[in-house]
């Protein structure tokens, strides 16, 4: 039954022409609950306060600092293994990390060694690329400030 001022909607729902939704049964949908409950909730003026408060400023010049001096603490690390591991085994390399000798203590040694080398210099090629990466990030930085 549709009276004058309601138009209908779907089964059972009808418009008033306040806009607000009621079924037959006379309950409102949750939309407009929501709707109206929204204004009456005990936090929604500091809402608007909260949203409004600008951020502190962030210095990126100093957290990317911290980034590199990080990574090449972990290079360094990577490093100091390296050569530990090369003292252990009187290993001689090129400049590129090619295993050119190795002195192992059993005849069978040079394989479980140079497993272990070739997972040493990707270990150090992961640790230098992002220190790379660090450094740029921070030159980017510096500049962005002046």
């Amino acid at each position: 039954m549709v009276t004058p001022g309601r138009e209908r909607l779907s089964r059972g729902v009808l418009r008033d022409s306040g806009a607000v939704e009621k079924t037959k049964r006379g309950g409102f949908h949750a939309a407009q609950i929501c709707e109206s409950l929204s204004g009456m909730w005990p936090f929604e003026q500091n809402r608007q306060q909260i949203l409004e408060r600008p951020e502190p400023p962030v210095d990126r010049g100093a957290e990317t600092l911290a980034t590199v001096r990080k990574l090449k603490a972990e290079l360094d690390a990577v490093d100091r293994d390296m050569l530990a591991f090369k003292t252990k085994y009187k290993i001689k390399t090129n400049r590129f990390g090619v295993l050119l000798s190795v002195e192992s203590p059993t005849m069978n040694g040079y394989a479980p060694i140079r497993c272990e080398w070739d997972a040493l210099l990707r270990r150090r090629d992961n640790a230098v690329a992002r220190w790379h990466q660090a450094l740029h990030e921070w030159s980017e930085a510096k500049e962005a400030i002046k």
